[in-house]
């Protein structure tokens, strides 16, 4: 489309793409616990890549995590993604993680 400005990390479609960034993912059922593990998995990971996760980091965290869990689904999608000491932590609903052979669970988390 003429004079439509593609924001950067933009598809196309105009959501946003991971690339060349360091990212994480976890699911975890959506339980009232969720918001803590949620919490000290992403805290864990940063401190992993040599970053101290800034303070309102928790809050927020658990807030995202907390409306998941809240809206009634089942489990719970969590991604990090990190460049230039800025972090980008999603939350949203997910079907069930993927089943490994012999119906196992994939390990998580995933790199």
């Amino acid at each position: 489309m003429a004079g439509t400005v593609q924001p950067p990390h933009a598809s196309r479609a105009g959501r946003p793409v991971m690339k060349n960034r360091q990212g994480a993912s976890w699911f975890m059922e959506a339980q009232f616990w969720a918001p803590g593990n949620a919490f000290a998995e992403v805290t864990g990971r940063l401190g992993q890549r040599g970053l101290k996760a800034p303070d309102r980091v928790e809050a927020l965290v658990r807030q995202l995590v907390a409306a998941v869990v809240a809206d009634g689904g089942r489990h719970v999608s969590l991604h990090l993604a990190e460049q230039d000491n800025q972090a980008r932590v999603l939350a949203f609903q997910s079907p069930a993680p993927p089943v490994a052979a012999a119906g196992r669970r994939c390990p998580g988390p995933s790199v």
